[in-house]
């Protein structure tokens, strides 16, 4: 958390704050994805996926349909997005406070 006016530990331009925040500006980082056959050279997708998503794409690029797990996944397969573009299903943004950040915003 930074004072009023103040500059940040870390930047990352042009979005707010950096790394260690939970502001856009310190949990968006690029990621690439390579899958000969499948992913088309050059794609450019700006939707969002987050940690919890990789293991139901995972099972899902693996052939695993119904991965047995104890608890219900948060996470959604980024599969589609990643080879034609569909959107990525995210229920809602849930918005609250974490420590002593302003508010914190998080896919459900």
């Amino acid at each position: 958390n930074t004072a009023k006016n103040s500059v940040p530990h870390t930047f990352n331009a042009p979005l707010r704050e950096g790394k260690g925040s939970v502001y856009e500006g310190g949990v968006r980082v690029p990621m690439m994805v390579y899958w000969p056959g499948k992913t088309e050279a050059g794609m450019r997708i700006n939707t969002p996926v987050t940690p919890p998503d990789f293991y139901p794409s995972i099972c899902e690029m693996a052939g695993v349909e119904n991965p047995e797990t104890v608890q219900k996944l948060d996470g959604k397969s980024f599969v589609k997005l990643v080879t034609d573009g569909s959107r990525l299903a995210k229920e809602a943004v849930e918005k609250g406070k974490i420590r002593n950040q302003k508010e914190a915003n998080a896919f459900v």
